[in-house]
């Protein structure tokens, strides 16, 4: 969402869009922080909070810097098309993107 100031809800989405473009499970990114495997789904998922020390960790291991991440550069259409591929099977995925490649 384009605007200078970032809330809550689009910084987690953020996490999760950075990690599902690097093709990273929640569950990987977990254990390579050293948390249970469901500790990226609930931080995600807005149901536990993460330490500055862990978040930055985790953009280290998604190869993302902070200006990457932070850059104002989503539109709301990006969320909600990243938001509604989450709904969708590993197999509905792969379909949606066949089709995006043959749209290029």
């Amino acid at each position: 969402m384009a605007n200078d100031n970032l809330n809550k809800k689009e910084i987690l989405f953020r996490l999760g869009y950075f990690r599902d473009s690097k093709n990273i499970p929640a569950s990987k990114l977990s254990t390579d922080l050293n948390h249970a495997s469901n500790y990226i789904y609930k931080i995600e998922n807005n149901e536990m909070k993460m330490s500055i020390d862990t978040f930055l960790e985790a953009l280290e291991l998604l190869g993302v810097t902070t200006s990457e991440f932070f850059a104002p550069a989503f539109k709301k259409e990006d969320v909600e098309i990243v938001e509604a591929l989450g709904r969708l099977t590993d197999e509905n995925k792969r379909t949606i993107i066949d089709l995006i490649n043959k749209l290029k």
